[in-house]
């Protein structure tokens, strides 16, 4: 496995199943988000990260809100790549 695709899963892991019922309470139950992308700049050092919310039983305006989903990918960050700064874009899926 590359490096880059386990600590994809490892974040994911953080996220899904350590937080998984924060995810849940916000975006409705079997609400996932997914990692599809993760690129380190090495002239900016920094991430550039693309996320998925995949949103579960509740789905209307107020589970739009990414604020969650921002807060918990800084936080899986930290342990992996430290205080580095991070660009985030995440999207919705049903």
């Amino acid at each position: 496995m590359k490096d880059k695709e386990r600590i994809i899963q490892i974040l994911e892991h953080y996220i899904n199943v350590l937080k998984k019922n924060e995810v849940e309470l916000m975006y409705g139950k079997n609400s996932i988000i997914r990692i599809k992308n993760l690129e380190y700049s090495i002239t900016n050092k920094s991430l550039f990260l693309e996320g998925k919310i995949i949103l579960g039983d509740i789905i209307n305006e107020s589970v739009l809100d990414r604020s969650l989903a921002d807060l918990l990918i800084q936080d899986s960050i930290v342990y992996v790549y430290g205080d580095l700064p991070v660009k985030l874009h995440i999207e919705y899926d049903c």
